[in-house]
């Protein structure tokens, strides 16, 4: 981190100090005194910091990360060279934003991190402003979960506007990223929910019952399907379709151009 190099100097300079005031009886004791500041304002700076030079130079993901693209992401893949380096250098921007945690005992892997906030960057990718606003943190808990305002329902995401948190399982996550065709993107899900209320300036439309039969349709997606993968008893229609759009952008956007159009303001 660009943060922990700024503070070697502040350190050497340090020793130093305390170096000669040792052998000095204390003459040079007072020049201890900057670099022990400058340490305490970096320290706290740091995330500042961080995302201030990696926003400037921002490098691409690892070859392990690479690979999880390429294995299961096709948005990725149907992208020019150009703009693969682009998702990829938001992926390592998103991921520096956000701050991951495991319900579980034992560490939390990488990859599931990734995999958590990809449709993120799919979502926002033709937009400048790529970050989710207000939304720093995300609990992974290992599988289906109850909450507060699903005690009854185990479910594998939910999020709170308030806080700025989402709730995913790491069954959901990897299942629906590794194997879309069987089991719905529920992070996908999410995300969208998460978008269209943050973009509720654009006239969303309420969403109509028969929208599940054109879903399923594309995407054998059925209603009962999706119900099971999300595990909340009030799924939204509307993210559901942004999820296609992602997925099976081409018979969505037939069946849904409004919606599409909304999604790409600007157009691609």
């Amino acid at each position: 981190m660009p943060s922990r190099i700024l503070l070697i100097p502040c350190f050497i300079v340090f020793l130093i100090a305390g170096y000669y005031s040792w052998i000095h009886d204390g003459l040079y004791g007072i020049w201890m005194l900057p670099p022990i500041v400058l340490i305490a304002i970096i320290y706290v700076l740091s995330p500042q910091i961080d995302w201030f030079y990696y926003k400037k130079f921002t490098p691409g993901l690892d070859n392990i990360q690479k690979q999880i693209l390429l294995t299961g992401c096709p948005f990725y893949l149907a992208l020019s060279a150009e703009k693969k380096i682009v998702f990829e250098q938001r992926c390592f921007l998103m991921l520096l934003a956000i701050d991951f945690q495991g319900q579980s005992e034992e560490s939390l892997p990488e990859d599931f991190k990734l995999m958590a906030i990809i449709p993120a960057v799919m979502i926002t990718f033709d937009e400048e402003k790529f970050l989710f606003s207000g939304y720093e943190k995300i609990v992974i808990y290992p599988t289906a979960f109850p909450s507060p305002q699903y005690p009854n329902n185990f479910h594998h995401s939910e999020s709170f506007s308030e806080d700025g948190v989402l709730l995913f399982s790491a069954q959901a996550i990897f299942q629906g990223y590794m194997n879309p065709i069987n089991h719905y993107p529920v992070t996908a899900h999410e995300w969208s929910k998460i978008y269209i209320a943050q973009n509720a300036d654009r006239k969303w439309p309420e969403g109509e019952e028969a929208w599940w039969e054109t879903l399923a349709e594309i995407s054998g997606w059925d209603s009962a399907c999706i119900f099971a993968c999300i595990g909340r008893p009030d799924i939204e229609i509307l993210p559901a379709v942004i999820v296609h759009l992602l997925y099976f952008p081409k018979p969505t956007m037939e069946k849904f151009p409004d919606v599409f159009s909304l999604l790409h303001p600007k157009g691609l």
